[in-house]
């Protein structure tokens, strides 16, 4: 028997408990409990939000987005997401199944539609020859693209469409005009409209005396305004049609002068040749430019001859464009809740809560408002508000307020209260419930309406 030349080492008893009794933690797998896709539903190209919730520390997790596309590979502690585009149409169900160090699975239905639907086309049923005809295009969501063609050999193409569409369009010739509207890209569905272009000078003095009546100086005696073909006798707005019967006005056009007497902003508008659609002794038709920058405004209307005689001023009551946008987040007044443990308002971010306890940043999108709220244990809630005013006098007022409830989950709740159409200064409140281990997320959209081309503060 050959004898060993290794040395024999002696473990002492000492050494050989510590070894027994040396501590050591196993890790546990983290496990997946659901899976969240925000916005859902949503139209192709729109960038979504996916959320993986569970507990603990995932090693991996394989993300299938059902379209073909390659799987996303996520690991860490939960929540984890990632964002993904749709490029087409259809019920997507998006599941989330574990890989190493990781158990369970979850699964979530994601309806993806092309985008928007017309529905209809409305537009007045006549106009007079060069005004502005007021066309609208109805429909639900938002077209990528749709073209619209109006009957007189023109057309032209919208793109980012959202329902309803207003435009508007000049004719130039007389007769019955076919509008069409056809989908384009992200859009289905088409509508079609007919419009009567017509002299709406002959009509009327077809039912009024529009001869020559003797006067030693140009006189106004009415006036009649015409808004795609609706007649009114008190009011003016750009783009209309200005019908000034009187006499004494001469066969060669003048000019015609319609002044306001605003303190600021006011109006001050003079025919050109071009704006003249006809000039009788008896009778007068301008088409009233679309001056901006006015408010609303009493005015007075003047009749100018070639031979630079004056008529009587006449009075209107001159109403101006009305110009509807979003107003800015820069704009308001913000008053954000902590009681979360990660807090956003208008995108600035707080966190009162450990470090173990993280939260992405997630951005609360386009709004005139919005708020994040991110809880990691237990509930939460609270009260966000923002207030904003708008300058009275330059004839600013709130319109619409629009709530976009971006949460994770059911389980987060968000109800808005406070706001007021039709005044000029708001304060809204935000109640928000965070039930479950998750987020809070929204969005407030506030549009304001007011002359266009004045400031609103």
């Amino acid at each position: 028997m050959t004898q060993s030349n290794r040395p024999f080492r002696i473990i002492t008893l000492a050494a050989l408990s510590l070894l027994v009794l040396a501590p050591f933690t196993v890790e546990a797998a983290g496990t997946i409990t659901r899976l969240n896709v925000t916005p859902s539903p949503a139209t192709v190209g729109t960038t979504v939000m996916i959320w993986v919730s569970g507990t603990g520390v995932c090693g991996e997790l394989e993300l299938d987005f059902d379209d073909g596309t390659a799987k996303a590979k996520l690991g860490g502690a939960f929540n984890l997401n990632t964002q993904h585009t749709y490029t087409q149409a259809g019920t997507f169900t998006l599941k989330a199944n574990a890989k190493s160090d990781c158990q369970g699975q979850a699964q979530a239905s994601h309806v993806v539609s092309q985008g928007g639907q017309i529905t209809g086309l409305t537009v007045p049923p006549s106009a007079s020859p060069n005004s502005q005809v007021p066309i609208t295009v109805q429909g639900t969501g938002t077209c990528g693209s749709l073209e619209l063609v109006f009957g007189d050999g023109s057309k032209a193409t919208l793109p980012q469409a959202t329902f309803p569409v207003n435009t508007q369009h000049p004719y130039t010739t007389t007769g019955s005009k076919t509008l069409k509207a056809t989908a384009g890209t992200q859009c289905q569905g088409q509508a079609q409209a007919t419009l009567q272009v017509k002299s709406l000078i002959t009509d009327l003095c077809a039912k009024t005396d529009c001869g020559t009546l003797f006067c030693l100086t140009p006189q106004i005696k009415e006036f009649m305004f015409f808004m795609s073909g609706i007649p009114s006798s008190s009011v003016a707005m750009p783009g209309g049609i200005v019908v000034i019967k009187g006499c004494g006005f001469g066969s060669t056009a003048g000019t015609i002068r319609l002044v306001g007497s605003a303190p600021a902003f006011k109006l001050d508008a003079v025919s050109n040749q071009k704006q003249i659609i006809e000039w009788k002794d008896g009778l007068v038709s301008w088409e009233l430019p679309m001056v901006t920058g006015v408010v609303d405004q009493p005015a007075m209307l003047q009749i100018k001859t070639h031979n630079n005689k004056e008529s009587n001023e006449f009075p209107v009551n001159f109403k101006a464009t009305q110009d509807i946008k979003q107003l800015p987040a820069s704009h308001v007044q913000v008053s954000c809740s902590d009681e979360s443990d990660h807090d956003s308002c208008n995108n600035v971010f707080h966190s009162d809560s450990s470090p173990f306890c993280s939260a992405p940043f997630v951005s609360g999108g386009g709004g005139t408002f919005s708020g994040y709220h991110w809880t990691c244990v237990g509930s939460s809630n609270g009260t966000d508000s923002f207030s904003a005013s708008l300058k009275k006098e330059n004839g600013w007022r709130f319109d619409h307020a629009a709530l976009d409830d971006l949460s994770g989950s059911v389980f987060q709740t968000v109800t808005m209260s406070g706001f007021q159409s039709g005044s000029t200064s708001t304060n809204v409140s935000l109640k928000w419930n965070n039930a479950h281990v998750s987020y809070v997320l929204y969005s407030v959209k506030v549009s304001i309406v007011g002359p266009k081309g004045v400031p609103h503060k």
